[in-house]
């Protein structure tokens, strides 16, 4: 069973794994066994996170929703972000890569080209969920998304009540020279961001 991403409770007593892409499966590390099974509604799960309390259990995706769930009975708690269905990322996500065989191989590159762009556009229009983590008393959850900067929602009213826009510790000295002289900062990376935020919230 292929798990590409995994979360340890803070007590280390669970640890969750996402399976399918859109099951989270919680098992126990003292016994090995599978105590729950949450079945989300959301596909393609992006990253997910315990509560410092082991009591919920957080999970965004590709398309920017942003949820949180009960770890006792796997119910959901509340939708954080509603992003948009799922319908648009498989319509686009099934024309990557299909070359057909027949007709002008240039305009099969260009349909191929253009319909990854549509694709690449509508993940980052949609700030695809790159990182989650709770605030120590689970009343706000931050999160990653692809505009780089951390959001910071309340959990009561899902209202935003801070933004961090990281710095990129991978900027040159060039582009910081550059930045400075025209006044506009050189696009980075999500991935490559280093989050304080984070580790504040959620410390190892």
């Amino acid at each position: 069973e292929y798990v590409p991403m995994v979360a340890l409770s803070t007590d280390g007593s669970l640890v969750a794994g996402v399976v399918e892409k859109y099951r989270i499966k919680i098992w126990s590390t003292t016994t090995g066994k599978e105590s729950r099974i949450i079945n989300t509604d959301i596909a393609t799960l992006s990253a997910i996170t315990f509560s410092m309390d082991g009591n919920l259990i957080a999970c965004g995706n590709i398309n920017g929703t942003l949820k949180v769930y009960n770890v006792s009975d796997g119910k959901e708690v509340k939708k954080l972000i509603d992003g948009p269905g799922e319908e648009q990322f498989i319509a686009a996500g099934r024309k990557v890569g299909r070359v057909p065989i027949v007709g002008d191989i240039s305009d099969a590159l260009t349909d191929l080209i253009e319909t990854g762009d549509q694709l690449r556009n509508l993940l980052f229009k949609n700030k695809s969920i790159r990182a989650v983590a709770f605030s120590p008393d689970a009343k706000s959850l931050a999160y990653q998304a692809g505009d780089n900067i951390i959001h910071v929602l309340r959990l009561e009213d899902n209202k935003e009540v801070l933004t961090v826009e990281q710095d990129d510790p991978f900027e040159t000295e060039d582009e910081k020279k550059l930045a400075a002289t025209t006044g506009v900062k050189p696009k980075k990376k999500a991935s490559d961001a280093v989050s304080a935020y984070f580790r504040q919230l959620c410390p190892i």
